[in-house]
């Protein structure tokens, strides 16, 4: 045998034995409590993955595995509120072994409240509240109710189901994107982009300081959009022409509209500005920018 095969070997080996040892320190979560089917359910986890699923059953179900820094998995149900906690030895510090990936089954029509720190965190058929955050992960959820979503920098990604009610979005550097029938939207951002393609909203407000905010979609009748930004762009884009009043503005960057007047541009100095009605007027669309530049259009 070479010496190039003999490394080959060597460095095989080691991989599996590293990779034994992983297996090894890794251990299993498997647990289970009855649970209101309405109640409030709460998540915590410091790193890893979350998963939570609704079923039929009035049950919670834990499944998964812990790293080997982990003390302990807690579950605990008491009257209508229900927890899970990944629990960490005091004295832990976050690093290698102290990640669990969880499956949680949980009531669907419970109320979800979770908070993690490096974990992504994930959701799928519930039709109650959400309330979910993270630190660096990212989340990924179906949401049929109110819900309320928040990330420092991590992506959010957020599915609307029928039935949708408010939706509120907050992110300082990650990327933001939503799509399906929601009634009203609230979404801020500092420097990620966001990305929303909603039908029928009856209201929307969307900040942001440098990221781009792009919406496609169509106004609820009376329905309204108000999009804010410092120096990001904004990019409007309805399926049709909507019959509302349109007041739009931005202080040194450029206006485009697809349709309607033409926007005005002072003799002297920068920026534009675009005031008109389309049909009926019954909804309103508000967009101001300091520095970035406007886009409306009547298609996608």
């Amino acid at each position: 045998m070479n010496k190039t095969h003999t490394r080959r070997l060597v460095l095989m080996t080691t991989a599996l034995l590293y990779a034994s040892a992983a297996l090894a320190a890794s251990r299993s979560v498997d647990m289970r409590k009855p649970a209101d089917p309405e109640g409030q359910v709460e998540i915590d986890a410091v790193a890893g993955s979350v998963s939570v699923i609704g079923w039929d059953r009035p049950e919670i179900e834990v499944t998964g595995t812990i790293g080997d820094r982990v003390e302990r998995v807690d579950l605990s149900t008491t009257n209508d509120h229900a927890t899970v906690r990944v629990v960490l030895p005091a004295a832990s510090v976050w690093g290698g072994g102290t990640s669990a990936d969880l499956v949680v089954h949980i009531p669907r029509k419970s109320v979800l409240t979770s908070s993690v720190v490096s974990a992504d965190l994930t959701t799928h058929d519930l039709s109650g509240e959400q309330r979910l955050r993270t630190v660096s992960g990212k989340i990924d959820a179906a949401v049929a109710r109110d819900a309320h979503l928040g990330t420092i920098s991590g992506n959010l990604h957020v599915t609307a189901l029928s039935g949708a009610g408010s939706v509120e979005l907050e992110s300082i550097g990650g990327a933001i994107t939503m799509e399906g029938p929601v009634e009203e939207i609230r979404s801020q951002t500092v420097s990620g982009n966001t990305v929303l393609k909603l039908t029928a909203i009856k209201s929307a407000r969307l900040k942001t300081i440098s990221g781009q905010v792009t919406f496609s979609g169509s106004l609820a009748a009376s329905g309204r959009i108000e999009a804010g930004s410092v120096s990001g762009d904004l990019r409007i884009g309805f399926s049709a022409t909507q019959g509302a009043d349109y007041d739009i503005d931005t202080h040194t960057g450029t206006i485009v509209n697809c349709f309607g007047p033409a926007p005005q541009t002072p003799i002297y100095g920068p920026g534009s500005q675009l005031v008109f009605r389309d049909g009926d007027g019954s909804g309103r669309v508000h967009l101001n920018s300091m520095s970035g530049n406007i886009e409306l259009c009547n298609h996608l």
